[in-house]
């Protein structure tokens, strides 16, 4: 049963990155501001930086609020991916145009908003693009208060297993912030499933 559920868990992640890696390209414009084509190549870094961000952002609704907007982000995985995207860039859409039940999408949006707006630029001298910071998280974290600097390594957020809330940073766990899960679930590696 284990396996089923940790499978169903990890197709959720996939839709929801696969889905916020697309919706940034959909949304983006090239320098001469042409929309950039689907097939547009983004370079590694950065997609693991997305698929960090989407990580850490299902791993904080599973954690905070796994019994009324977890239910609603597994049955809208590819939703939940293009409107964090959205919001996140403070773009005319996202969770809160009405989508999304009751408070549900407007709670959303304001942790959508910690993660500050970010945008896909040309890499010099290629054809791929890399993100790159705009505000840099210039709005205060919703879940600590404190301002959100750089990206701002939430204590509340950051390196917490969304099945056990073990640190899993910590030096005596696996590397690159994996760690063996005490639930006995699969090992969960940040930035792997993609």
């Amino acid at each position: 049963m284990e396996e089923i559920i940790t499978g169903m868990v990890n197709s959720i992640i996939d839709t929801v990155a696969k889905q916020y890696v697309k919706t940034a390209i959909w949304s983006s414009t090239d320098e001469n501001g042409e929309m950039l084509d689907s097939d547009t190549e983004i370079d590694q870094r950065s997609l693991a930086l997305m698929r960090e961000d989407v990580y850490d952002f299902l791993a904080m609704i599973a954690r905070e609020r796994p019994s009324d907007v977890w239910p609603e982000v597994a049955l809208n995985p590819g939703q939940t991916g293009h409107d964090f995207w959205l919001t996140r860039n403070r773009h005319g859409a996202g969770f809160w145009d009405g989508d999304w039940p009751g408070t549900v999408g407007t709670w959303l949006t304001e942790q959508a908003h910690v993660y500050g707006e970010s945008e896909l630029i040309p890499v010099e001298g290629s054809a791929r693009y890399q993100l790159a910071n705009v505000t840099l998280g210039r709005y205060p974290c919703a879940r600590c208060g404190q301002p959100a600097y750089g990206g701002h390594a939430c204590a509340v957020r950051r390196d917490l297993c969304p099945l056990c809330g073990e640190d899993r940073a910590h030096p005596s766990q696996l590397a690159y912030g994996g760690h063996a899960c005490t639930r006995k679930t699969a090992t969960i590696r940040r930035g792997m499933w993609l």
